[in-house]
């Protein structure tokens, strides 16, 4: 039996949509994937990335989830990178 495979459309912000030269990323993986393993596939992606993706965590329906987080069809994903503020 085969996984299934599912777009997710995850939304850039800052250096990330800086780097990816974009806004959104739509990857396509097998599911069920976790968010360390979405965030690998956003590396593969947009090998720009890579080197800021340790820093950055992933939000899943607007929640920040662990590196071992499993996703399902979910239509909220977003990448966001370090911020500063003053």
């Amino acid at each position: 039996m085969s996984n299934a495979l599912f777009k997710f459309d995850v939304q850039l912000f800052a250096i990330a949509k800086e780097l990816a030269q974009t806004d959104c990323l739509t990857i396509e993986v097998e599911l069920p994937i976790t968010a360390k393993a979405l965030m690998d596939a956003i590396g593969e992606a947009s090998p720009p990335l890579r080197t800021w993706l340790p820093s950055c965590r992933l939000a899943v329906e607007q929640s920040f989830v662990p590196a071992d987080h499993e996703l399902t069809r979910v239509t909220d994903v977003a990448l966001i990178p370090p911020v500063s503020g003053g």
